[in-house]
């Protein structure tokens, strides 16, 4: 997140309480331009046709909200503990780092909610589409695991390498119980 250090020194003055106000004001109305697009957006989703824009809009409209305001806070923060001189400087780029990830992972478990509400609307097994949907949740889950280790700086290549290792003896273990699950799948 160099990039809002970056945006914070260049235009920076020596009152800090201005740069809290310049800031807070700036994303304010990031933050009502942003709420007048969403609601121009969303009477243009409803005109189509199509539902996966729904879906996809349902999903990322409330996510982004936040966004803009973690974003906003993090500079914020940055600003002031500049000013203090605090040792909290250097945590705030992480801390923005894992706050947006949790966001992105939130707005894809939004979509695969929807999209499973979707898929049952249109009259799809219930079940199976709940299954997916856990297995769709459980992968972005450890996804956004796996990217929240990394930035804290632990090594994910030992994991991944157990992962892919314990993937293959489950495989090879289970080929029966699939090959059975898939021809049932086929013959339903």
């Amino acid at each position: 997140m160099d990039w809002i250090s970056g945006l914070i020194t260049s235009y920076k003055t020596n009152n800090w309480m201005f740069d809290v106000s310049v800031i807070l004001l700036i994303t304010s109305i990031a933050f009502v331009l942003w709420r007048y697009f969403a609601k121009k957006m969303e009477r243009l989703v409803r005109m189509t046709k199509t539902g996966w824009d729904d879906a996809v809009w349902a999903a990322m409209w409330l996510p982004i909200n936040w966004i803009i305001l973690t974003v906003g806070l993090a500079m914020v923060a940055s600003v002031y503990a500049e000013d203090q001189n605090s040792a909290l400087l250097v945590y705030i780029p992480l801390a923005l780092t894992l706050a947006l990830t949790g966001l992105i992972a939130w707005a894809f478990l939004r979509l695969i909610d929807h999209a499973e509400r979707r898929f049952i609307s249109k009259g799809k097994d219930e079940t199976t589409v709940n299954a997916l949907g856990k297995l769709m949740k459980a992968a972005v889950l450890v996804i956004t695991a796996l990217g929240i280790f990394q930035t804290l700086g632990f090594s994910i290549s030992g994991v991944l390498a157990f992962g892919g290792v314990g993937g293959l003896v489950v495989g090879m273990a289970a080929k029966d119980l699939l090959a059975n699950f898939f021809g049932a799948f086929v013959i339903y």
